[in-house]
């Protein structure tokens, strides 16, 4: 559920939210589908990847926001016993993942 489109002009950013749009409406491009799916023995998670709050001399930069889909995807994965978590750090993904009986 990822890609890359390099989009250097603002033609080339028409064509790629024209082919993303289109992916969404066809249903090969799942809206709201977390960022890693990380099986293990007799165990899962989906993690939702999103950037922390960073404050620096010059700028502040608000934590990332889960969209609508985001939210409903985290909400049937918690209705159907699914592990689900929302980490901002790679060492919060890992401590999720142990936490769950993912990883040892």
């Amino acid at each position: 559920n990822s890609f890359f489109i390099p989009a250097r002009t603002e033609a080339e950013r028409i064509i790629a939210r024209r082919l993303v749009d289109q992916l969404k409406k066809n249903g090969l491009l799942v809206v709201g589908a977390v960022d890693l799916v990380v099986l293990g023995r007799g165990a899962s998670c989906c993690i939702e990847l999103k950037r922390p709050a960073v404050r620096t001399l010059f700028s502040k930069t608000t934590a990332g926001r889960m969209s609508y889909d985001q939210k409903t995807f985290r909400d049937r994965c918690m209705e159907t016993g699914v592990n689900w978590a929302r980490c901002e750090t790679w060492a919060e993904v890992e401590a999720v993942l142990r936490d769950r009986g993912v990883i040892a």
